[in-house]
């Protein structure tokens, strides 16, 4: 790693950051080496030094993974959530965002140590977006393959806090509401169409990495490097249409989750209920025993006169 250099900055300055303090008097440190500059608030330097201690192995996998060096210095501003954030971020389960033509990647530390998210999965997850902006050629990838990817190479995370995407995929799956990709080229807001689009995503990359090597994901991206458009890069290294693709992925996802498959899914959880429906009927046959038994008796006793 490079020398560390600890700058304090000025509001103004990092107010091009987009997430500059609401206090005009207030300042910003910054830990700067030659790959990567961490901006941060008082109270956040343990946060900055982890994000520069993490980021040349999780540089390193990135680069590996995708097989595209990262030729960029990017710049991480570490905030601790607020409405800013928020609006930002598109939503408030989200705990970090990348704005790959500015090379930034910001991250709420206030959420970045709590389950289910994790610093370094965080980081790679968003270096990757930026990586793949400039893979791209600098433009803007379609958010399912973006997404997915991205969460492929971070080894299946996600920077959304949610519900559970394999789940809700399964279930959308048997009941044939999975939404068409042409759909996800952005992603809609509402949660549970949310959770769904990262969880389709996912499943689409895992699909190519697993049908046709991981090694196909890089030969995409080296079509898009080339200037090919996505549809193109596609076809020369899967010879496949995203379409056709899409139908193949499809096909493999109902012969994998059928309502037999979602149900066994959801076996304990219907085994757990079978045993409370049991018990609440065995203690409602003891009631009945009891109160049999007490008529009984009430009719053997001889009337006294």
């Amino acid at each position: 790693m490079s020398p560390v250099r600890l700058i304090v900055a000025p509001f103004f300055f990092l107010f091009l950051l987009l997430l500059a303090p609401c206090s005009p008097h207030a300042r910003i440190s910054s830990l700067q080496t030659e790959e990567i500059a961490v901006f941060f608030d008082s109270g956040a330097e343990k946060a900055a030094y982890d994000v520069l201690e993490a980021y040349p192995a999780v540089r390193e996998e990135i680069s590996l993974l995708l097989g595209q060096k990262v030729g960029f210095r990017p710049e991480v501003r570490l905030v601790k959530g607020g409405e800013t954030f928020r609006k930002l971020a598109g939503s408030d389960r989200v705990a970090a965002f990348a704005i790959p033509g500015k090379n930034l990647i910001v991250l709420d530390i206030s959420r970045a140590y709590e389950s289910p998210f994790s610093l370094e999965p965080l980081l790679s997850h968003e270096l990757c977006h930026l990586l793949l902006y400039h893979a791209a050629g600098k433009r803007d990838l379609p958010r399912w393959f973006d997404e997915g990817v991205c969460q492929w190479a971070s080894g299946g995370f996600a920077e959304l806090a949610a519900g559970d995407a394999g789940g809700s995929l399964a279930k959308a799956v048997a009941s044939g509401t999975l939404i068409p990709l042409h759909r996800l080229e952005t992603f809609p807001q509402e949660e549970s169409a949310l959770l769904l689009a990262y969880g389709e995503s996912r499943s689409i990359v895992e699909y190519i990495a697993g049908e046709f090597g991981a090694r196909s994901i890089r030969e995409i991206l080296a079509h898009l490097r080339a200037g090919h458009s996505l549809d193109e890069a596609f076809r020369r290294a899967l010879s496949l249409s995203p379409a056709g693709l899409e139908e193949k992925w499809q096909g493999s996802l109902k012969r994998r989750y059928t309502w037999f498959s979602y149900a066994s899914s959801h076996l304990l959880t219907f085994l757990f209920f079978l045993a409370a429906l049991a018990t609440l009927c065995g203690f409602m046959r003891m009631l009945k025993r009891k109160r049999d038994y007490r008529d009984e008796e009430q009719e053997d006793v001889p009337d006294r006169e």
